[in-house]
């Protein structure tokens, strides 16, 4: 039931692609997350890092599941399969993980990457529903669905992501 392998399935087999190839895939990302303005020149994909925490600055602060720099843009996604969004995040525990994404990107990203001018938080899950708008202003807010993704004609395995995502989802308890 976890994200992880589908995550990798589609992140981590792009980014190690030639970057024509993760190029073009990340373009039908950006198209299908309606981020006209991003580019996909100098794209790199990453996985599982962790931010320090934008309350505290402390090690060890929220876990990215993937993230995508281009020449203009830092991307921070969250991955969910049928989880929800963790509430009670941040110093005050009145935070989500959405929340502390945007907060991470608005009040650092601009300092670590100033020449990045686009910051976006997209949230995929089974469903687009699945998550809430919760980032600050500006900062851009995206969600798209497992299916959408795993549907991208540019992937250079799509077909065999396609018949994994169908698979997981046919072999998955669902809770709704």
């Amino acid at each position: 039931h976890s994200e992880d392998a589908i995550t990798w399935s589609v992140f981590g087999t792009v980014s190690h692609c030639a970057e024509e190839v993760r190029a073009k895939w990340i373009d039908a990302f950006l198209s299908l997350s309606n981020l006209p303005n991003i580019s996909s020149r100098e794209a790199n994909i990453f996985l599982w890092r962790r931010v320090p925490h934008p309350d505290t600055l402390v090690s060890g602060g929220p876990e990215i599941d993937f993230g995508i720099t281009t020449e203009n843009a830092l991307i921070f996604g969250e991955a969910k399969w049928q989880s929800n969004v963790a509430l009670s995040q941040g110093k005050n525990k009145d935070k989500d993980q959405i929340m502390l994404r945007g907060e991470f990107l608005l009040k650092y990203g601009r300092r670590i990457f100033p020449k990045l001018s686009h910051h976006v938080v997209i949230g995929i899950g089974l469903s687009k529903e699945s998550f809430r708008n919760t980032v600050p202003d500006g900062v851009l807010f995206r969600s798209v669905s497992w299916e959408e993704m795993c549907s991208l004609k540019a992937h250079p395995l799509c077909d065999e992501v396609q018949r994994y995502f169908k698979w997981k989802k046919e072999n998955t308890k669902l809770a709704y």
